[in-house]
Order: structure tokens, then sequence, then C-alpha cells
């Protein structure tokens, strides 16, 4: 499996609207790209006293090639570019191999 980690440093109340966009992408772009495993959002708990760490998605795909496919669609650019409208920055992307390391819950 291959795919990617990325974060997202929403504007200043624009939060909703990213995950508003994320959720689109999903119910839009996403019915038809092929090789797509599985995503998920991850909003980290925001601490007192600390800043916002800002929303953390992670996509799965079967395989590097239909990874590629779909990072590099003329449509999913036009997704990334409309998403980066609601971002103080652009994502940092993190693309790779996706391992299990753990396969069954143990418990820490």
């Amino acid at each position: 499996m291959y795919g990617t980690l990325y974060r997202l440093q929403p504007r200043q109340g624009q939060e909703q609207a990213v995950l508003d966009h994320l959720f689109r992408w999903e119910q839009e772009y996403l019915p038809r790209v092929t090789g797509y495993v599985c995503g998920y959002v991850f909003e980290p708990a925001v601490q007192p006293g600390s800043s916002p760490g800002g929303i953390l998605v992670i996509v799965v795909f079967d395989s590097q090639t239909a990874y590629t496919r779909t990072r590099d669609d003329p449509e999913q650019g036009w997704w990334d570019q409309h998403l980066r409208e609601l971002l103080e920055q652009a994502p940092e992307w993190h693309e790779g191999e996706m391992t299990e390391i753990f396969g069954v819950a143990r418990g820490l």
C-alpha cells in the first residue's frame, strides 16, 4: 500500500470550511478514483495554553501507481488549489509506503 500523510493549517475561522471541503472531495471526486483503500482525518485536541495543531489527513491507496495517478490528475489539482485557499500555508505532504506495525491490539 502507498499513500500520504499531510498536515493542514486552516486560516483563522476556516477550520469547518476545510472539513467541509474534505467531505465534498469524498462525496464528489473519490467515487471515480481507482485504487483508494481508506482515509482518516485527525483533529488534534487543543490543550489549554497551546496553539491549534492543524488537521492531519492520511490517505491510503493499494499501490504507488494508483496514488500517483490520483495525485497527478488535473481534477485532483483543482481540489488541492481550492483547499490551499483555506489554509495559512501549503500542506506538508509526506508520501510513502504504508506498512502495518501493529496487526493485533496489544495495549501499552
